[in-house]
């Protein structure tokens, strides 16, 4: 019997893949096939891979296309939404995150945690879709299991840039690589008024960006023996940091590599509403939320509920000066502990990886389809693939587009297959399992995993 597939796609590679990685190696070891790797390939050859499960890793409006394609291919569809965790307003997100055409294509939702499921279930598009608090495999990645594979790479960044000091940025909405960003990031907003929240809200973003350019140059002059890391969001565009780092010698910006390492080695994380100001809570590590401008309804407050908060470039200055080497590790607090658990599953027991493998085996088999009907709505899917794949190919040579080769390479950095087994044996050595999995590469930064031969 041909073991079942799972399509786990990859839409940036520094942020998601390696997470994914390790929920592919759980699916093997569970009796699963994986193909795994760079989303934007994947949908290109959709209509040439094998039936499967296929995780979808939004339920946005943008991806109603690839699910009707999914759908009529024959796959079926599971999700998570990797922006599920971080919002400003539950109303914001549902506008901005949840189609219902997406929502009800899927056959079984994994949520972050407590608060991610609510806000699902009470949305007015939500049809009883099953859900599963499972946490995120990101998660996985800070577990005290896994952080040993993050050594070589924290010794690396140790010796470049010594006691260092992490500016985490987030403002892609208003600092997108590419041009029109408020159209790329967030979308058409479905909701009242949406006009005004969504120009009010990148006004707040623009000011507190604009925040952020002037303390950077300031904390290099406050610390010049420090280096001061800046590391963009992945869909920012780097140039206006590295204007400050050519005018500022121990600044330096940085995309490279996951955020796990470059956590675990600062002195401090300066944030504004960034997820890595929750993976820094996790792992320990001193978080500050820099609030110059601040806004009830245009804060994103979970990071910035989990931060020791300095509202000016004088306070900043004078918290990371009171910090210490003994300093940069933080105690979690009761409130923290309480926090996260509402909105993370998975922190102990079970890999959140493993729970997500668990729950689509419990779907079992997808349904079988009628022959005729099969084969009318996989013709259809087949040239719906094929005409997406000719207007994607015809945009891939454009500079200021988002379905650019440029754009697709600056989210997804080029993957070999010696670097995916290199993965695969560092989640090895930390975990003692996987001895049977191996990879093979399928399609440019594409690979499918199964037993090792």
């Amino acid at each position: 019997m041909t073991a079942p597939y799972l399509i786990i796609p990859s839409e940036n590679r520094t942020r998601e893949f390696d997470a994914k990685l390790l929920t592919a190696c759980c699916a093997v070891e569970a009796g699963y096939r994986v193909i795994v790797g760079s989303r934007h390939n994947i949908h290109l050859s959709i209509d040439r891979l094998p039936r499967s499960t296929y995780v979808g890793k939004d339920l946005r409006a943008s991806s109603a296309l690839m699910t009707r394609i999914l759908t009529r291919l024959g796959h079926r569809i599971v999700a998570w939404d990797e922006e599920g965790l971080v919002y400003h307003t539950r109303d914001h997100y549902l506008a901005a995150r949840v189609h219902a055409p997406v929502l009800h294509a899927c056959k079984l939702l994994f949520a972050w945690g407590r608060d991610n499921a609510e806000t699902w279930r009470n949305a007015a598009q939500y049809d009883g879709t099953p859900i599963e608090e499972v946490g995120n495999p990101r998660i996985d990645l800070l577990r005290p299991e896994l952080r040993a594979m993050h050594q070589a790479n924290l010794g690396a960044l140790q010796r470049q840039f010594g006691d260092y000091i992490l500016v985490n940025s987030n403002f892609g909405g208003v600092n997108h690589v590419l041009s029109e960003a408020d159209k790329i990031v967030f979308g058409r907003l479905r909701c009242a008024n949406a006009a005004a929240y969504h120009r009010e809200m990148l006004q707040h973003r623009r000011l507190l960006f604009a925040q952020f350019l002037d303390a950077v140059p300031a904390l290099a002059r406050a610390f010049p023996d420090t280096a001061i890391v800046v590391r963009p969001h992945p869909s920012e565009n780097p140039q206006p940091w590295q204007e400050l780092a050519r005018a500022n010698a121990n600044v330096h910006v940085r995309h490279e590599g996951g955020i796990v390492p470059w956590l675990l080695g600062a002195r401090a994380i300066v944030h504004n509403g960034c997820t890595t100001a929750i993976e820094g809570t996790i792992l320990g590590r001193r978080v500050i939320s820099y609030q110059p401008v601040v806004s009830g309804l245009y804060d994103i407050p979970l990071p910035n509920s989990l931060s020791e908060v300095a509202t000016d470039l004088d306070g900043l200055i004078e918290q990371l000066r009171r910090g210490t080497p003994d300093s940069t590790r933080r105690p979690m607090t009761n409130s923290a502990r309480d926090i996260l658990h509402r909105h993370i599953a998975a922190l102990e027991g079970p890999l959140s990886s493993d729970r997500v493998v668990a729950a689509i085996g419990e779907l079992g088999s997808p349904a079988r389809r009628s022959r005729g009907a099969g084969l009318l709505q996989g013709l259809r899917g087949c040239i719906q693939a094929s005409t997406r794949r000719r207007r994607k190919t015809l945009v891939s040579d454009l500079a200021d587009h988002k379905n650019g080769a440029a754009y697709n390479a600056h989210r997804f950095q080029p993957i070999s297959l010696a670097e995916v087994q290199t993965g695969i044996e560092s989640l090895r050595q930390c975990l003692g399992r996987f001895g049977n999995v191996g990879a093979r590469r399928l399609l440019p930064d594409v690979f499918e995993l199964g037993p090792a031969r």
